[in-house]
């Protein structure tokens, strides 16, 4: 008779029966409940579930029929019938998919590769959509409205709403069509790139290897984590008590005298301290800007303790730095943080949330940041600096009786200076009645009058200031050495490594000096007057010496403009702006430039206009691709492609449609939009001021050549004209947005002039100068002036001046009127109509009459 066994025993054996040897290794579970109680509507998707954790819920199973629908249009696409092959291929991933989860998935074979299949055909199909021109239907509900693309997003990038990667991969290599965009590198680069929080990590995925990813949260995960480019070995093992693991708030390091700068050079969460600078990259903050680290920390949270925790790290440390509002609005001031949310509460908020309790690394990411940090405020000099802004300069009271005490103390050194001095002078006989002497002093200030001797003194004191902080390092350094010179004894410092101290510590630092002093020009006297260099003591960037410098012309000839020499030009502002100007002209002759055309149109619009010319080789896309021929290029969306996105809110000119509240520019809405600048100027309207093309140039049959467009845009009214074989040239600024490279691209030639500047045209050359949506009601009378005379100066004869729906506020209409009509121009069309109770368009065609003398 056989023993009958425990139904206990059974159970277990049976358990361990089905238990591999091999624990698996999951990539995809629920959130931490500590993590999770921060926060669950972060974590759990709004619209669309995409594995099988969150698959039967109720509010998300509308999405289910859209899944259903996109398979179809699929197959339909690639002309099939049926699913067979993809079915049979999915079954033979079934366990292995199954082994990505840390918990035990309850459907059945059948039930868990039909989600399988629905779902990363969903999200094939919707990158697809998203990033190639003709795979989207007009009538898809999901690209119609923004927020819903916006919640997709959310949902795609949750850590407990994704799918292994295998499957993915194998489905999109099974369906891969001929267009060189279907490429998933390329495809996933353009759907994340409008909720990357860095502006530049994205292009790393076009040659970032993608092999055994966990899944898509994990392939972004690894994009991000890659521009990580100075990940620091692993230092030397240190105790808990060694370990630096906090460092202070932004406000307490800037009383320290660190300083923070946007670095433009660096990607991501490569942060560095570089000599009293923190340079960190810049950071977009958005709504999705929280749910995506929180996500990302989720995730690393699977990570062996010997892991990098590149996410985890970052958040803490700058949820270090940003202890308050304040500390973000320095941030923002610095142009770090582009802040979306539109509070910096909100931002300093969010980053205190997610910093809190959450472990990092073992080997913490930041750490010799920290050292360098903490090691600079624990100078002595430092500390006391800090101590002073702290405690003495923080309040306008202490301040204002802070200022009082030292204005005494000065004042009291100032007579005692001048009681010394005239003391002397009446020592020397100066004070007696001697023409000679008042001659040759008179006459001295006389001949020295035209001496720019504010910038010479501050170059002076520039050279001063060099020498002062290195004789500071050469004390210092013999006080450590005087300090530690029994270790000094016992060490043996070779004569290379004493030649490399000597080199960067005193010869380069003295050599520079040297350099400055050197550069400061002393006027000269030519033909028995003082003559100057214009400017030349008011830079230190030798590069911007060098180009402001005149250039005499060769063998002592005349030039072919009739001069010894060539004066290149500079905006006067120019000198008002030194340190911007100064950081865009530093740069390694023959290099790449840095991307900083943002930095230079900053300039142009602050008056430093015109910009010097640079000897740095300017940046393209590295994804630069042939544009489209002119025929088609006239109203087609260019290729995104063929811009750098980095300082721009989108990433592509999809995101710049006038339905997306996030575009980044508010002028010029819809122009963006083909469909709708289609109808500009060709389209009857019910409103007397919108003129039309054909009207226009009714007026003057055959006489319209060429012009300007001078305005807001994306080109369409040089392209209307140019079907009418009329050249017209368009001015742009990239004001938060590509217009100049989307005119260029279209085959249309932009001008990159600002309101300031004198135009580059000729007297009495243009037949038609075309104005609309830039200068409104906010242009002061008197700038407007200048522009109107200069536009007077460039237009023929008998030219045509066409004010397109200027509008200001109905009080201001007269000064407007006067303004436009005070050069007795020919009225052909003129139309006033109401924008609101207090404004008005204006819209008139006018005559430039003839003028002789």
């Amino acid at each position: 008779m056989s023993e009958t066994r425990d139904h206990v025993a059974v159970r277990i054996d049976d358990i361990l029966l089905d238990l591999p040897f091999t624990p698996s290794k999951p990539s995809i579970f629920r959130v931490d409940d500590d993590l999770r109680r921060m926060n669950e509507n972060l974590y759990d998707p709004k619209v669309l579930a995409i594995g099988p954790l969150h698959h039967d819920k109720d509010q998300l199973r509308k999405m289910e029929q859209q899944k259903f629908r996109y398979l179809k249009l699929l197959l339909q696409r690639r002309n099939e019938s049926s699913v067979d092959r993809y079915v049979m291929a999915i079954r033979s991933f079934e366990e292995k998919a199954r082994e990505c989860y840390a918990e035990n998935i309850e459907f059945d074979r059948d039930k868990f590769v039909e989600m399988l299949i629905l779902d990363g055909f969903f999200i094939i199909e919707l990158l697809r959509k998203h990033g190639i021109e003709g795979f989207r239907d007009k009538d898809d509900t999901i690209f119609q409205y923004e927020q819903i693309i916006s919640r997709l997003r959310h949902d795609l990038f949750l850590v407990e709403n994704q799918i292994p990667w295998f499957i993915l991969d194998q489905l999109f290599s099974m369906t891969r069509t001929g267009n060189p965009d279907d490429n998933i590198n390329y495809l996933i680069r353009l759907f994340i790139d409008d909720i990357s929080p860095w502006s530049e990590v994205s292009e790393a995925t076009l040659n970032l290897p993608i092999k055994n990813e966990d899944h898509l949260l994990g392939l972004v995960y690894k994009i991000w984590c890659s521009s990580f480019t100075t990940m620091p070995c692993k230092p030397a093992k240190k105790t808990e008590e060694e370990k630096i693991l906090t460092v202070n708030s932004i406000n307490e390091l800037e009383e320290a005298g660190i300083k923070f700068e946007k670095d433009s050079n660096s990607n991501g969460l490569d942060i560095k301290f570089i000599k009293g600078v923190m340079k960190i990259p810049g950071l977009h903050v958005s709504d999705e800007t929280e749910t995506l680290f929180r996500n990302m920390i989720a995730y690393e949270h699977c990570f062996p303790d010997d892991h990098p925790k590149c996410i985890t790290d970052y958040a803490f440390f700058m949820h270090c730095l940003i202890n308050s509002s304040k500390d973000v609005a320095a941030l923002r001031r610095a142009g770090i943080i582009t802040n979306f949310l539109g509070d910096d509460g909100m931002v300093y908020h969010m980053f205190n949330r997610i910093g809190r309790y959450i472990p990092t690394s073992s080997d913490f990411c930041y750490e010799q940041v920290f050292e360098q940090v903490n090691r600079h405020c624990g100078q002595r000099w430092n500390r006391w600096m800090a101590n002073l802004r702290h405690n003495y300069f923080n309040t306008p009271c202490r301040l204002g009786r802070m200022m009082g005490w030292i204005q005494i103390i000065l004042g009291m050194l100032v007579i005692i200076v001048s009681i010394s001095s005239l003391s002397r002078f009446y020592s020397a006989g100066f004070f007696l009645h001697n023409e000679d002497m008042c001659r040759h002093f008179y006459g001295f200030k006389d001949f020295y009058e035209g001496i720019d001797v504010k910038a010479l003194t501050a170059r002076v004191e520039e050279v001063l200031n060099k020498m002062e902080r290195l004789q500071d390092k050469l004390e210092l350094t013999v006080q450590q050495m005087e300090k530690n010179k029994e270790n000094l004894h016992k060490s043996s410092i070779s004569s290379f490594e004493y030649k490399k101290f000597l080199e960067a510590e005193v010869i380069r630092p003295l050599y520079s000096a040297h350099i400055a002093l050197r550069q400061i020009r002393l006027p000269r006297i030519e033909n028995g007057t003082l003559v100057e260099d214009p400017l030349i003591n008011n830079f230190v960037i030798e590069e911007i010496r060098k180009y402001i410098s005149p250039k005499e012309n060769r063998v002592g000839k005349i030039n072919i403009y009739g001069t010894g020499k060539i004066y290149n030009t500079i905006g006067h502002a120019c000198v008002s702006m030194k340190k911007e100007l100064e950081e865009y002209m530093e740069y390694d002759i023959g290099s790449y430039c840095k991307d900083d055309w943002n930095l230079a149109q900053k300039l142009m619009i602050h008056g430093c206009d015109p910009l010097p010319r640079r000897r740095c080789l300017t940046r393209a896309s590295k994804l630069y691709l042939k544009p489209y021929s002119i025929n088609e290029s006239l109203w087609r969306i260019p290729d995104g492609r063929n811009v750098r996105w980095s300082n721009y809110q989108c990433r592509n000119f999809e995101c710049l449609a006038s339905k997306n509240p996030r575009r980044g520019y508010s002028k010029c809405t819809g122009c963006f939009e083909m469909e709708k600048e289609r109808l500009k100027w060709v389209t009857n309207t019910s409103l007397p001021i919108d003129f039309m093309i054909k009207d226009v140039l009714a007026i003057k049959p055959g006489e319209m050549r060429i012009g300007l467009d001078f305005g807001v845009g994306t080109g369409t009214f040089a392209a209307r004209m140019r079907e009418l074989d009329v050249t017209i040239v368009s001015t742009a600024l990239n004001l938060r947005a590509p217009f100049n490279e989307m005119i260029a691209l279209r085959g249309l030639i932009p001008l990159y002039v600002t309101l300031n500047q004198r135009l580059p045209f000729f007297d009495n050359t243009l037949d038609l100068i075309h104005t609309a949506g830039f200068m409104d009601g906010w242009i002061d009378l008197q700038l407007l002036d200048f522009i109107l005379f200069d536009w007077d100066r460039i237009l023929r004869p008998g030219g045509l001046l066409w004010i397109d729906r200027f509008f200001c506020l109905r009080k201001d209409l007269d000064d407007f009127m006067y303004m436009f009509l005070q050069f007795r121009y020919r009225k052909h069309k003129w139309s006033i109509a109401p924008k609101s109770n207090d404004q008005v368009y204006l819209s008139a065609l006018l005559e430039k009459p003839p003028r002789s003398l």
